[in-house]
Parts: structure tokens; sequence; C-alpha cells
């Protein structure tokens, strides 16, 4: 018998590493792109550049330019996108680069992402992720600084999350990433550590909850992480 199951770790001892909330969404994504070839990356200046916010910084590089890529300037036409990409059954995380942006993708994500798997009685389950920066933490003005998030929240077939802290964001963001993708409703498995309790985000029996609209926060404190 080894010294590790002798002694199991616990979870105080076990290895951590520090992250903030922006490379708490970049591990989410790196690990969910390696872990799922269906899993897409996708938005303005995402790819090459890596983000404003380096949200996706080195992901084009690693997992290549049809898994993160760059998009034009065109909100509608990037939630048109995943909303396809996600009927033909792949995993399409967009970004919406600040929320103040997201008005011209409202009609995509309401009356399509929203309302797709119910409306074809769970043939189309439509597993986005959307993810988007908000509120005036950076000083952005009228155009950069704005919080739509509420809207969200009044959508039948959206569900939006707000995560707090780094460790909530990976959780979430690979909960979300990992929902189910076909009619059974079996949900993924989410990145956790083998000493915590798993985050799972279950597809619901009625074929209601259809695409998920994650909103980012701004930056927050670094905080460690289980490995």
């Amino acid at each position: 018998m080894s010294a590790i199951e002798e002694a199991p770790v616990s979870l105080h001892d076990a290895p951590s590493k520090r992250l903030n909330m922006i490379e708490a969404i970049n591990d989410a994504l790196d690990v969910m792109l390696a872990r799922d070839p269906d899993v897409v990356v996708f938005g303005e200046d995402v790819g090459y550049f890596g983000g404003v916010f380096r949200a996706t910084a080195g992901l084009q590089k690693k997992h290549g330019r049809t898994r993160v890529f760059d998009t034009p300037i065109n909100e509608c036409g990037i939630i048109g996108v995943a909303v396809g990409m996600g009927a033909y059954g792949l995993r399409p995380v967009p970004e919406i680069q600040f929320a103040d942006y997201i008005y011209p993708a409202l009609d995509q994500l309401v009356s399509e992402a929203a309302r797709l798997r119910y409306r074809s009685a769970g043939e189309f389950p439509m597993p986005i992720t959307v993810r988007s920066p908000f509120g005036g933490g950076i000083f952005g003005g009228q155009t950069h600084s704005q919080s739509p998030e509420g809207i969200f929240t009044h959508v039948s077939g959206l569900k939006t999350v707000i995560p707090s802290t780094p460790l909530g964001t990976r959780w979430t963001f690979s909960a979300l990433a990992s929902s189910a993708r076909s009619t059974s409703g079996s949900p993924g498995t989410p990145i956790r550590s083998p000493h915590e309790p798993s985050l799972s985000c279950p597809t619901p029996s009625m074929p209601i909850v259809s695409a998920a609209t994650v909103v980012a926060a701004r930056m927050q404190p670094i905080g460690s992480i289980p490995s």
C-alpha cells in the first residue's frame, strides 16, 4: 500500500494554485477544450489576442484556430452561430466582449437559444454557454459599464449565473460546459478536486432550460483553488 493510500490528503493539505477570476476562467476553458473536442470558444479578439481581459490567453495556440477563433464585430451573428453549432451537437462558448454589447444578440438568445429545445420537443438541447463581463469595474463609460444581466433572469429557457469567487467561477464554467448534450438529460462531469464535492448542473426533466448565459463579474481577489 502506498503512502498516499495509507494517509489520504486532507483538503487543507491538498496541492493548490492561486488564481484570480480571469485565470480561473482561462483554466476552466483550457480543461474543457482538452476534455471535449466539441467545445469551441469564439468571439471578438478571443483567439490570437487572447481577449481584452486575457481570459482566453494562450488557448488558440494550444488548441488550434478551429477550436478558439476570432469573429467579426457582430454580436447577433456570434450568438446566431452558437445556436447553429449547438443544434448540430457542438458545445459553443461564445464571448460577448462587454455585456453592454449583448443587446443586438437578444433576439437570438431569447427567440432561438432559449426556446429551441422546448420547441423541438428536446431534439435540440442547446448546450450553449455565453460569457460576458459586466459592471463599472474598469470605469469604461456608458458603453463598457452597464449591468444588463437582470434582463435574462426573466427569460424562460435561460440560466443566468454570476459566480463571485475564482473557485466558484471555475466550477460553474466546467459544469455549464459539461451540461447535457443529448435528450437523455445526463449531466456531464464538472472539473473538481477529488477532495471536494462536485458542482453539478443537471438538466431538468422538463425541457424548459435549454441554454446557459454566464455573466462573469469583474476581476476578483486572488483565491486558492485545489489542483
